[in-house]
């Protein structure tokens, strides 16, 4: 042993250093470090819903997955519910869809309408399924492909531009126009995760 350092500097590094290990040990709990995101979703991964996911933050823990397939959320759909009214339903991005869907709702009220279908989803268990917004749906028509079960026509956004007309997107070549709420389209309903 060095003399330099003596018994006591040994004592100082086994009480320090060695003694946790052992009594870490002895409790069976073994703490390991974090390392990269063990949970993380990607692009055409399956969503906690069931969904396909289509959009995924720079962390891979939150998304947005759309219903998979030919589902409930494939119907043609009104946009409105039979009164041409202004309903403030103008949010844009990532995570506004869920807004205008509920702002949609609000001040149509109850009925079969493209926001009402999806409110009314209860894919995977879950009931927070709302009707994209614009720039949602246009993130959906990216990866069409890999989330699959669309057909080249038009599909709705909750995007309001005014009180007779809304956002649509056309799945054949991507080209976003206003429609009359009163025009039957696709609806493609998502949620955020």
């Amino acid at each position: 042993m060095n003399k330099k350092y003596g018994v006591s500097w040994l004592l100082a590094v086994t009480a320090m250093f060695i003694l946790p290990l052992v009594a870490a040990a002895a409790d069976k709990t073994v703490y390991l470090p974090i390392i990269g995101n063990a949970t993380g979703y990607k692009i055409s991964d399956t969503g906690p819903a069931g969904g396909k996911v289509f959009f995924v933050s720079s962390d891979g823990l939150h998304g947005l997955e759309a219903t998979s397939g030919r589902s409930i959320s494939q119907d043609y759909k009104l946009w409105y519910n039979g009164a041409y009214i202004t309903t403030n339903a103008k949010r844009g991005g990532v995570n506004a869809g869920q807004l205008n869907t509920e702002r949609i709702i609000n001040h149509q009220g109850a009925g079969d309408y493209a926001a009402q279908l999806c409110a009314n989803y209860q894919g995977g268990g879950y009931g927070d399924w709302y009707l994209p917004s614009k720039e949602e749906l246009n993130l959906l028509y990216l990866q069409k492909d890999v989330v699959g079960g669309f057909d080249d026509v038009h599909y709705w956004s909750s995007t309001e531009i005014n009180n007779l007309d809304a956002w649509t997107q056309y799945f054949l070549n991507g080209f976003q126009s206003a429609y009359q709420k009163n025009v039957w389209r696709r609806v493609r309903c998502i949620r955020a995760f």
